[in-house]
């Protein structure tokens, strides 16, 4: 489904968001 597809897209996005800022931190 592209609904699925587009939530793996998001998720993954979101892990380097948050690597991002943990490498600000």
């Amino acid at each position: 489904m592209i609904f699925m597809r587009r939530i793996r897209i998001l998720h993954s996005f979101s892990v380097v968001y948050l690597y991002w800022f943990y490498v600000f931190s």
